[in-house]
């Protein structure tokens, strides 16, 4: 029954490819726009890994365009053919299915990585001298453990000028 009504919720979420406008022209430089595509989510972009992109086609513009939320990779790869297919036809694809039946789903989110540096302990974790324990990732994820700040090397070199 849950899962049932879970299902109802994530078909709800999707995108329909007719709301999707496919942009021609880009909106900060006179270039095209490439096709849309799956994003890869390499690197720090793992965070947009699943969704649906637009990019500018001149390599020095970083201008993108994300069309949906982000969804399992090969998911939103069956969202793409969906997507062309009801361009071609309107009538083509009228389920928001895979082509095994099976709903398409959301990716989960990423959680974002903890700052580098010192964590202080915000819960019980104090030394004897009364001084916060150092905390550990954990601890961070869980949100009993906050990060130290960390001066930027901006901060550092404009404060030794004076």
């Amino acid at each position: 029954m849950a899962q049932s009504l879970l299902r109802e919720l994530e078909v709800l979420l999707l995108p329909d490819p007719d709301d999707i406008i496919v942009l021609a022209k880009c909106q900060s430089c006179p270039a095209q726009m490439n096709d849309l595509r799956v994003h890869e989510g390499a690197g720090e972009g793992i965070k947009h890994r699943g969704k649906i992109v637009q990019t500018c086609t001149d390599f020095k513009c970083n201008y993108t365009v994300y069309h949906t939320p982000a969804y399992m990779y090969g998911d939103a790869k069956w969202l793409l053919i969906r997507i062309a297919a009801r361009r071609r036809d309107p009538r083509a694809f009228t389920d928001q299915l895979r082509n095994d039946g099976v709903v398409l789903r959301l990716a989960p989110l990423v959680p974002e990585p903890p700052p580098p540096g010192r964590f202080d302990c915000i819960g019980r974790c104090q030394t004897q001298r009364g001084t916060l324990r150092a905390g550990n990732r954990d601890l961070l994820l869980q949100g009993t453990a906050i990060p130290t700040p960390v001066p930027s090397a901006l901060t550092q070199s404009a404060t030794s000028m004076h």
